[in-house]
């Protein structure tokens, strides 16, 4: 695809991160960022296309189960795959999985993950009735104190340290179902971990409408693999929840459904 304005397409970023920039951009027709659901599978197609260009030997479906070490060096990785453990062994390991796994293996200092640990996951919703739905939006009444009041003491009594002040519209209809024993917004996890809306949600884009989920609590260890499951069933539970809440009680929502978890 022909690039426009590559340099504003990545911001005059130089060298491999500018070149993907550009090469995401001429399929998005701009900068990436203002299309969650679109731009991430972009993302993985022209990975996917400059590994193969550069001739990248790629893994997929494999964990890490061991370093391997040589003195003091690490040079290699043991992989576990649908044909086994493997080695791997590499000159340079780069560890870029996010929750620092390879440093732990490898012996490095690490946080003890009580400090701070926000995970979170993205959704969207399809088959939105978007006019109807910014209709609802727009012509919401400004919500009554009553209301306002209820959901910010509603999200602190519950681990949220901030109230999502664009679920406005939504407050009667959020403190409805809360009394009906519905739906809740701000969702507990094990005991000690918060859940809900973490910035509300996107602009609606092509009938998808898009948000992303915040977790929220103290003494969490994000080591802990037994509470990192207990999360992400949380989590998927209550975004299921979330979107049946959705087609009962907010206009436009009534024949969506639950695009990606």
């Amino acid at each position: 695809l022909a690039l426009v304005n590559p340099d504003a397409m990545a911001g005059g970023l130089k060298g491999i991160v500018g070149e993907f920039l550009n090469r995401c951009g001429a399929y998005v027709g701009g900068q990436l960022g203002h299309d969650y659901f679109f731009d991430s599978q972009v993302v993985s197609y022209v990975w996917l296309r400059m590994m193969e260009e550069n001739r990248v030997e790629l893994m997929l479906n494999a964990c890490v189960s061991d370093v391997i070490r040589e003195e003091t060096r690490i040079t290699g990785l043991v992989v576990e795959t649908k044909s086994g453990s493997q080695a791997v062994k590499a000159k340079v390991v780069i560890d870029a999985t996010g929750d620092a796994d390879v440093a732990f293996m490898a012996g490095c200092p690490m946080d003890d993950g009580h400090v701070y640990f926000h995970p979170g996951c993205y959704f969207a919703i399809g088959g939105l009735d978007e006019a109807r739905y910014l209709d609802f939006i727009k012509n919401a009444p400004p919500p009554d104190p009553k209301d306002l009041e209820w959901g910010q003491k509603t999200f602190k009594e519950n681990g949220m340290p901030w109230y999502v002040s664009s679920l406005n519209p939504m407050l009667p209809s959020l403190k409805k179902a809360w009394f009906e024993g519905e739906y809740r917004i701000v969702g507990r996890i094990a005991g000690r971990v918060a859940i809900s809306i973490d910035h509300g949600f996107y602009a609606p884009q092509r009938g998808i409408l898009g948000t992303q989920v915040g977790l929220w609590g103290s003494g969490i260890d994000g080591g802990d693999a037994a509470l990192r499951t207990a999360l992400e069933v949380g989590s998927r539970k209550w975004i299921f929840e979330t979107a049946q809440f959705l087609r009962a009680r907010i206009p436009g929502f009534e024949q969506s459904h639950l695009h990606m978890i």
